[in-house]
């Protein structure tokens, strides 16, 4: 029998769910050639259930990593993510780049450049939804000089 060798990618938060889904999505993103930095405290305690964790980490990064798809040079395919905890408090950031400019208002995007634009937008939906069962604060913006998106929310 002959076996390959797979290298893993290991992450220790000790909360499994987010270790295994971080360690899938940085993954992904890096064999589309994007950069990733993680800075990931012990999320044992973060102060959202497995559930509403999964929503929120997928989605932002899975709206990360396709918007760092569309930028040609892959040199400049970067993704930012860090989740912190301090006073019992629980803070996600993330910051990614984008090919195109993104347009907010009111926390929210306003335009896409998607051609069916009806069928896409849950993604962020669905974390602010998340987001305001748990009573957290966030707010989305974009930097036009880094060509950059961010994400901030405190828990």
């Amino acid at each position: 029998m002959h076996w390959t060798a797979v290298r893993s990618i290991c992450l220790d938060t000790h909360r499994p769910i987010a270790d295994v889904l971080l360690s899938q999505k940085q993954a992904l993103a890096k064999s589309h050639e994007i950069q990733v930095k993680l800075d990931l405290d012990d999320l044992s305690v973060f102060p959202l259930s497995d559930d509403d964790l999964v929503v929120v980490f997928s989605n932002l990064f899975d709206n990360a990593i396709e918007a760092c798809q569309k930028i040609p040079v892959r040199q400049q395919r970067k993704i930012v993510f860090k989740v912190k905890i301090e006073d019992g408090a629980g803070y996600i950031y993330m910051e990614n780049t984008t090919q195109a400019p993104v347009q907010i208002a009111n926390d929210r995007i306003v335009a896409t450049s998607k051609s069916d634009a009806a069928r896409h937008g849950f993604g962020l939906k669905n974390v602010f939804y998340v987001l305001d069962k748990n009573q957290a604060v966030y707010h989305i913006s974009y930097d036009p000089d880094a060509r950059s998106f961010h994400f901030i929310a405190q828990i």
